[in-house]
Parts: structure tokens; C-alpha cells; sequence
């Protein structure tokens, strides 16, 4: 629809902003404050605005907003590696939703631009298992090597090939191969015995 949906906006504005504001008021605990969901669903309403507005707006969008949104991510990408937080997600988790939705408006304003690129959509099929594997692969590293350079060379590799095996080996097959009910039994019993192999794994390594 072309209309201007006002009373949504303003209800998932009102929304973003208690959720934001919780997320701020409990960044003293990173546990809550990370893994809660009223803390973190602001960052998922964020794109519910841009769809509202680009819903409203699309017709009105010039070529140059693509180009002042890709240049306004890159610069706050920039300053976003030169900062520290103690305290994330807090305040410091408005700068990569920032560039996030930043990244979306340059897409929608200008079709043609950055993530329609062949590598920026193998990246986004791949978003899912990226997001799952960093965490273990980020955790061994830094357990087992010295050295912020060859750290995050050896982790943010370790992470790209860990999770192309697992895309390959496990999210394709499930996405155009329906495993048939009588093969789940199969199944299961290998996934929990592999779930529990990486629990105990990280457990080691963290306590080491």
C-alpha cells in the first residue's frame, strides 16, 4: 500500500524506543541485556520503520539518498572499529543497526548499487550459518592464539570456511532435501551427540 500508515509507525516507533530503552537501562548485565528479547527486538523494529517509511515514501526517493546512505555506513563502520564498549549491546549496538539500515535505504533508493553485488548475496545466504559458527570459532581462537593481528586473520577465516562446510554439508541439504520422516530418528540422535561434543569442547576451552 501507498498510504501513509501513521498509527503504525508511531505505535512501532513507541515500541523501538521502550525496547532501546531497556537494552541502555540493563547494559550493566551484557548477559540480560544480550540474550533477552524486549532488549534486543528495537534492533528487528528497525527495519520495520524502513519498510513503513519506504512503503510511504518510495515514490519520493532521489538517486542521491543511495549514495549519502552507503557513504554515511562506511564512515560510521569506520568509527565503530576505532571505538571500545564494556557495556555492549547498550548504547554501542546503535552503530551497526545504524549502518544496517543504512545499507537497506541505499538498496531501495538505487537498485543497482552495493547488495545486489554476487558477493554481497552469497554473503546473505550464508548470513544464518556465519552468525552461528563466529561465536565457537571466535571462542577457540582467542583461547589458543596470541596476537590481535593474527587472531582475528585466523577467526574471521576459521569462521567464512567453517561455515561454507556446514552451508554445504547441512543447511542445503535440509533447504532441497526434505529429510523424510522415517530417517529423523537417524538424524536426531547425531545432532545432539554432535551438540554435545561442542558444548564440552567450548566448556574446556573456557576454563582453560
Amino acid at each position: 500500500t501507498t498510504k501513509r500508515p501513521a498509527w503504525r509507525l508511531a505505535l512501532v516507533l513507541i515500541f523501538t524506543a521502550i525496547s532501546f530503552w531497556l537494552c541502555v537501562r540493563f547494559s550493566y548485565n551484557p548477559v540480560l541485556s544480550y540474550y533477552s528479547s524486549p532488549t534486543r527486538a528495537w534492533q528487528l523494529s528497525a527495519g520495520a520503520i524502513l519498510a513503513l517509511l519506504y512503503a510511504a515514501y518510495q515514490k519520493h526517493l532521489p538517486s542521491w539518498v543511495a549514495k549519502f546512505a552507503l557513504l554515511f555506513a562506511a564512515t560510521v563502520s569506520f568509527w565503530m572499529i576505532q571505538i571500545e564498549s564494556d557495556g555492549y549491546p547498550g548504547w554501542a549496538a546503535l552503530l551497526p543497526t545504524v549502518v544496517a539500515c543504512s545499507l537497506i535505504v541505499s538498496q531501495l533508493a538505487h537498485k543497482p548499487l552495493l547488495l545486489d553485488h554476487v558477493f554481497a548475496a552469497a554473503i546473505g545466504r550464508r548470513a544464518y550459518v556465519i552468525y552461528l559458527m563466529h561465536w565457537p570459532v571466535f571462542l577457540a581462537a582467542r583461547k589458543l592464539l596470541d596476537g590481535e593481528a593474527l587472531f582475528y586473520v585466523v577467526a574471521v577465516g576459521a569462521t567464512f570456511i567453517t561455515a561454507e562446510v556446514v552451508h554445504r554439508g547441512v543447511e542445503l541439504r535440509f533447504m532441497h532435501r526434505p529429510m523424510p520422516r522415517k530417517k529423523m530418528h537417524v538424524v536426531v540422535p547425531y545432532g545432539l551427540t554432535a551438540a554435545a561434543f561442542c558444548a564440552v569442547l567450548l566448556i574446556g576451552l573456557a576454563k582453560t
